[in-house]
């Protein structure tokens, strides 16, 4: 599997670090932003293999930030991924994420290697059949 140059999109710190360290421990290069602005001005400073966006995040950051990057390019694949700590609706948050452009939605639940596995399937192959 090809290594990838992910832009992890998340507001809360403590999920923005666990996985920044999760795959970097798998050998993916990793550039972290916290909310919209500064995910989009990372997307456009060095185009990124992947985006991971948290959406559950404010809807508002959530649906500028993917429209946003989608209009930059829209051949990037994007893991919107439900984390955070807030409550939210699992359905709804999957529906919005596929309109804007998720390749894939997946919670933040990972166990061992399985971030970097679903990072190259998303990476590799455009997964819009939703969660992996």
């Amino acid at each position: 599997m090809d290594l990838a140059d992910v832009l992890l999109i998340a507001d809360d710190p403590d999920l923005r670090e666990t996985l920044r360290a999760i795959l970097v421990d798998a050998g993916h290069k990793v550039v972290c932003a916290e909310g919209r602005q500064a995910g989009i001005d990372a997307f456009r400073r060095k185009r990124p293999d992947l985006v991971m966006i948290d959406i559950a995040m404010p809807e508002a950051e959530v649906v500028q930030s993917m429209r946003a990057l989608r209009a930059n390019d829209p051949s990037v694949p994007m893991l919107a991924i439900a984390g955070g700590g807030r409550p939210l609706d699992r359905a709804s948050h999957l529906r919005m994420a596929k309109q804007l452009g998720a390749t894939s939605i997946r919670s933040t639940r990972f166990r061992g290697g399985e971030l970097s596995r679903l990072v190259g399937r998303v990476q590799g192959r455009g997964c819009a059949d939703g969660e992996h």
